[in-house]
């Protein structure tokens, strides 16, 4: 069995706007919350730049002829992060036609998009397929307006069949004001299918009324009764309300870690030990080798510039305080390897013979005659 919690995200983002400010808050809805998997409603590929893909896998459905020719470019959508899931399964779509109703001398024609899925995740954690149901109640349906109640029937049959035929986990998505009247509905014959509200934003909730029948928005999340998992409702954070979407709905699936409480802080206090040890090696190493000070020195051989295990940092000299004896300072520096050294030591001679041949430039030949008979070399 897996550990460790897997996010999921329920939102209607409402297409796109006009105004681009509102476009941009929509776009950091799809990615700023912590959440690996989202169920989307009126999503649109508009909404997203490119490059805001990468690290996600998305399952979008064809839109009907009938929205297109309205439109109504938006729709479902389920996307997926790359590092959790390595497929989504496409199980089942349909646009549903409602019915026809009539509204200032017009007919009207609407539909409910209903999309099944599987999503596979990956091999290393250890999870089984998630089946999920994501659907978009239209409002005119949902409240059985004139016309429609035959509609909304029809929607409830095509979730109780996808329910008995794909064994749907999760049922997500946009019901409108049919959220707090489904579950009882399926519950009935002809449907069958137990289902429970976990999660559901809410409205100006009372204090004295934590579950209200009035005070809620349109998503929600329902378990079928066959999938028994913990979970643990979410509030999601930084969230800027802007015009057609809806307040997004966030839940944590998942079960907790085995190791208890005591194997947890037997690990922390391992982790503390092992990064004590290994400060007091990197202090005793430090008592080990005495750091140095600089060593300023006049360039006077060739040899007398090159040491076995330090480097140089090279002065010029014009900048030097005294141009007719320019110093050069050797810090010490401490090679990992003799091969370390050895890749470094062609670089070292070059620097050293360039300033060494820059300093007799600029130095008298009386000087540079006493520095050598000081060191006991002739000149050339």
């Amino acid at each position: 069995m897996a550990t460790g919690y897997l996010g999921l995200l329920v939102l209607n983002q409402g297409g796109a706007n006009v105004v681009p400010q509102w476009n941009e808050l929509k776009r950091l809805d799809l990615q700023t919350h912590r959440c690996h998997i989202q169920l989307l409603q009126e999503h649109t590929n508009a909404l997203l730049r490119p490059g805001d893909d990468l690290g996600w896998l998305s399952l979008i459905p064809p839109r009907c002829s009938v929205c297109e020719e309205n439109g109504h470019h938006e729709g479902l959508a389920i996307r997926c992060r790359s590092t959790t899931v390595k497929e989504i399964e496409m199980l089942d779509f349909v646009c549903h036609a409602d019915g026809r109703y009539r509204e200032k001398k017009k007919d009207h024609f609407p539909r409910t998009p209903l999309l099944c899925a599987k999503i596979h995740f990956q091999d290393k954690l250890k999870r089984e397929p998630l089946v999920v149901l994501n659907l978009h109640f239209n409002h005119n349906t949902a409240k059985k307006r004139t016309g429609l109640a035959a509609g909304h029937k029809e929607v409830l049959s095509i979730i109780s069949a996808w329910c008995s035929r794909y064994q749907v986990d999760v049922i997500a998505g946009d019901f409108n004001r049919a959220l707090m009247s489904i579950s009882p509905v399926l519950k009935e014959p002809p449907y069958s299918v137990v289902t429970h509200l976990v999660h559901y934003a809410k409205w100006d909730v009372p204090p004295d009324e934590p579950v209200p029948d009035v005070n809620h928005d349109c998503l929600g999340i329902f378990f079928t009764e066959g999938f028994d998992c913990p979970y643990k409702p979410a509030e999601p954070k930084h969230y800027v309300e802007v015009n057609g979407a809806h307040y997004p709905v966030l839940l944590y699936l998942g079960w907790k870690s085995r190791r208890g409480k005591e194997a947890h802080e037997r690990r922390k206090t391992r982790r503390w030990e092992r990064w004590l040890a290994a400060q007091e090696r990197r202090d005793a190493g430090d008592h080990d080798v005495p750091q140095r000070e600089p060593v300023e020195a006049s360039p006077t051989t060739m040899s007398s510039l090159l040491v076995s295990s330090e480097a140089a940092d090279f002065v010029s000299p014009t900048a030097a305080s005294s141009t007719t004896n320019p110093t050069l300072v050797i810090p010490q520096v401490r090679f990992a390897s003799y091969d370390s050294f050895a890749t470094c030591r062609p670089r070292v001679e070059a620097m050293c013979k360039a300033f060494y041949h820059s300093a007799n430039e600029q130095q008298p030949s009386s000087v540079l005659h006493e520095q050598f008979s000081s060191s006991g070399h002739q000149p050339k």
